[in-house]
């Protein structure tokens, strides 16, 4: 009985640890979408190519989400706020999962909240790196 509840255990937070990356994923692109469409970029968001293999998925330059969009010339400072709307945005949701998570009165739901947690505060971190291709090397080049 023992390991059946195990299973269950850890086929739960195998789900709720891989929807919640598609989560963020979703979030931290459709806020840099967002930005851009503010600032009138027209930008276009890609989603889940269907030629990637499991090595790409989990590299650095994976293309499971990203947006494009045109910026004009002079758009320097612009260019830093939408490479800085996705991992705000992360931060955000991991904020929001805190107050769930110190709400929360079972093991279950402690359980999920503390995954989405996890995984949007280490996307903020990764994302905010200033190595090329995170956001935070782009909004390190507009400082600049």
């Amino acid at each position: 009985m023992k390991l059946i509840k195990f299973t269950v255990l850890a086929t739960l937070f195998l789900a709720v640890f891989f929807a919640s990356i598609g989560f963020n994923v979703l979030i931290h692109e459709s806020a840099h979408y967002a930005t851009a469409d503010v600032y009138g970029f027209h930008p276009a968001m890609h989603l889940g190519e269907t030629d990637m293999s499991v090595a790409s998925f989990f590299s650095a330059e994976s293309d499971i989400a990203y947006v494009q969009y045109m910026p004009d010339a002079n758009s320097r400072s612009r260019e830093a706020l939408i490479a800085a709307a996705g991992p705000l945005a992360n931060l955000a949701l991991a904020g929001l999962a805190f107050v769930f998570y110190a709400k929360s009165n079972n093991q279950i739901s402690s359980l999920i909240w503390l995954i989405l947690l996890t995984t949007s505060f280490v996307s903020f971190g990764v994302n905010i790196l200033p190595i090329s291709p995170n956001d935070g090397f782009y909004i390190w080049q507009a400082v600049l």
